[in-house]
């Protein structure tokens, strides 16, 4: 609003608003106009479908004491938003990671808190299967943001092949929320799997 009246009065300026004497051509008008009130760029055409952007990132680093470590991240489908002071909305995390040969699969969020203090169960439902209880831990340095998923390997094998899977899960002040992975895309050569 100010950047309008700002405007408007350094094109009533321009022009002489007010003084019949000055009063500046059409053309001037035109001039100004132009100058300070530029007309709007047109769209940009169409662009043709895209291939959606892949949820999964890869990372493979080495680490001196346990060697290779590759991980795989896959960003939730479903957008989480909580209330205050967690407000705004984030996708969950679903994190493959193995360290040198000891494999570990956990559930992240940016801000929040899963109510895991002492362990807990995540409902787990691959495709079209049915759903089953899964127990988790939250991590030694209490974080909130984190639990692991126990007894990952056979978690994985169970979830490997799915296109969707889904987790619910209870957070502090929220209460139990499914969230929603899809799977297609997985390179699980990049985590030695």
């Amino acid at each position: 609003m100010r950047n309008d009246i700002i405007l408007t009065s350094l094109f009533l300026a321009a022009i002489g608003c007010g003084s019949q004497e000055l009063a500046p051509e059409p053309a001037a008008i035109k001039s100004a106009e132009q100058k300070f009130f530029p007309a709007p760029l047109p769209a940009p055409p169409p662009s043709p479908a895209e291939k959606p952007a892949s949820r999964w990132e890869y990372e493979s680093t080495n680490d001196p004491i346990s060697g290779a470590v590759s991980i795989a991240v896959l960003s939730s489908v479903t957008e989480l938003s909580f209330d205050f002071p967690y407000q705004g909305i984030q996708n969950a995390y679903l994190n493959f990671v193995n360290r040198g040969g000891a494999f570990t699969m956990f559930l992240g969020i940016e801000k929040g808190q899963f109510v895991c203090f002492m362990g807990c169960e995540v409902v787990v439902k691959a495709d079209d299967e049915k759903p089953f209880k899964w127990s988790a831990t939250s991590p030694q340095s209490g974080s909130t943001t984190l639990i692991f998923l126990d007894n990952p390997e056979k978690l994985f094998n169970k979830i490997k092949s799915a296109k969707n899977v889904y987790f619910q899960v209870t957070f502090f002040q929220v209460g139990a929320e499914t969230i929603h992975f899809d799977m297609t895309g997985a390179d699980w050569s990049k985590i030695g799997k």
